[in-house]
């Protein structure tokens, strides 16, 4: 070793010592751990499955096949910290790897998908069933993995080995087998479709999914104390099509959280009043589904309609995408153009959908008066003046406002009172006399010489304006240096610009 560091290669300190109670078989379970240390278990859990592949291999019990790996912790072997009690004499056999094999009959490479979730999987279930195998003698053996980390119940239901096959349709995505898909997790939308499939109360239909999520398979936290009312229901297909995204029963189905969004949705397809969908909806609180909740006279016999999903319609087609809960102060506006009412109209209509969730600039319609926007304010409240986003939030520059001028051809004067309007929704408007304003309408060559630059863009200039900015704008004109000098007069009073005398 000392030839190696002579030439120069780094060697890590060893404690030779440490290596003089190492075997030829030490070796080989280093071989075998080193061999089977690419496959797929690398990233989740690699070390307990090739210490238990090691010891099938090998025929020696895993705390052997951990002991003597741990000797190579010198020489560099990583292997993290692992107690393993009571499994002096567990040596892994073709049984163990089929009762932990989610096929049962087959431990081929990839069978242990399950237990890298550390869950009983659904397919766990599905195919003991299928081959009439008792599921409480299956969940009582993988006890013995408990070092596995697998979720396996100290106590199993009594009623366990009285699952029908209709209970084992229930562990599929549409509740036939032919098709093979099975669902990952047990949710509250697949218990109520579910119900509903029967067509038995619904207490019973969560009865069913309880005994699969008491031996470890993952799903949605079932209280103990449902309401009668609500065990006593059954799910109907007009449930079904609240409870679906696009209001159809089926496809894509929400999560636990219904949106206000989805509710005036509902209201608006459905011809009903908001309270009604709400109401339908809130019977199923208790079972962990996010709904708003609002008391009977919030709505009273409100019917969303399709001005109402214009709003919430980005493209203001009353089609998707969608703004969710909130609305930006822009989109009022534009909703408003769109559905030609005034300001104040539109903002009433949201402020009606605040319980359910809806956020919106907080104002007084009253301060909108009567003013209706239209397509030039729109022009004005994009930042390219395309009516597309970006759109102004909050300030509104006077240099912005001069850029409208020159897009739209208009007066400054007639401009700069209309945003002034739709101040209360937030859009913060310079105050100017109009007086100084005169009948100013912004020209290509007045941007032009407003900006540092010379190229129209901002940054603007400001304050004391020099005569080299003057003499370059005029030869970028080609016009005389008074016309440029005038250009600056009529904007110096308003823009605060302090020119050469």
């Amino acid at each position: 070793m000392n030839l190696f560091v002579a030439l120069g290669i780094e060697l890590q300190q060893i404690d030779l010592n440490s290596l003089k109670s190492l075997t030829l078989q030490d070796f080989n379970i280093l071989n075998h751990y080193l061999l089977f240390g690419e496959s797929e278990w690398n990233e989740d859990n690699p070390l307990i499955i090739h210490l238990m592949e090691a010891s099938y291999n090998l025929s020696k019990p895993i705390s052997q096949i951990l002991k003597s790996l741990q000797k190579f912790i010198y020489l560099g072997l990583q292997i993290p910290e692992l107690s393993i009690d009571n499994l002096d004499d567990f040596v892994v056999t073709d049984e163990d790897f089929t009762n932990l094999s989610e096929y049962h009959d087959d431990f081929s490479e990839g069978c242990f998908e399950w237990v890298k979730k550390g869950k009983i999987s659904p397919y766990f279930i599905i195919t003991r069933m299928w081959s009439d195998i008792p599921l409480s003698g299956c969940i009582k053996k993988l006890q013995k993995y408990k070092f596995l980390e697998i979720k396996s119940p100290e106590k199993l239901p009594k009623n366990l080995d009285d699952i029908t096959n209709i209970d084992l349709k229930l562990l599929f995505s549409n509740f036939d087998e032919e098709t093979g898909k099975y669902i990952d997790e047990i949710s509250l939308i697949h218990i109520l479709r579910a119900a509903n499939w029967i067509n038995e109360l619904l207490g019973k239909t969560i009865e069913r999914f309880k005994n699969f999520i008491s031996i470890g398979t993952e799903g949605v936290a079932i209280p103990e104390n449902i309401p009668k009312s609500l065990s006593n229901y059954k799910v109907s297909k007009d449930d079904l099509i609240l409870l679906s995204n696009d209001l159809n029963g089926s496809d894509e189905w929400l999560q636990n959280k219904v949106t206000s969004l989805h509710i005036i949705q509902a209201a608006t397809k459905l011809k009903k009043p908001i309270i009604e969908i709400v109401n339908s909806l809130q019977r199923f609180i208790p079972l962990g589904l996010d709904v708003p909740n609002l008391s009977p006279k919030v709505f009273s016999n409100y019917i969303a309609d399709q001005s109402d999903m214009i709003i919430f319609s980005n493209n203001l087609d009353g089609e998707a995408p969608w703004f969710k809960d909130n609305i930006p102060n822009w989109q009022i506006v534009r909703a408003s153009v769109a559905l030609n009412e005034t300001l104040a109209t539109t903002l009433k209509r949201l402020q009606r959908l605040i319980p359910l969730g809806v956020e919106i600039p907080e104002t007084n319609p009253d301060l909108l008066g009567d003013f209706i926007a239209n397509q030039d304010d729109l022009i004005a409240l994009s930042q390219d003046l395309d009516q597309r986003e970006p759109w102004l939030e909050n300030e509104v520059s006077l240099n912005h406002i001069l850029r409208v001028s020159m897009w739209i051809k208009q007066p400054v004067a007639k401009i700069l009172p209309r945003l002034q309007k739709l101040a209360p929704l937030g859009f913060k408007v310079p105050i100017i006399d109009l007086e100084l304003l005169n009948d100013l309408i912004v020209t290509q060559a007045d941007l032009i010489v407003l900006s540092q630059d010379l190229d129209g863009l901002e940054p603007s200039i400001k304050d004391e304006v020099n005569d080299f900015h003057i003499t370059c704008a005029s030869e970028r004109l080609n016009e005389p240096v008074k016309v440029t000098l005038e250009r600056l007069h009529r904007f110096a009073a308003i823009l605060n610009l302090k020119l050469p005398e």
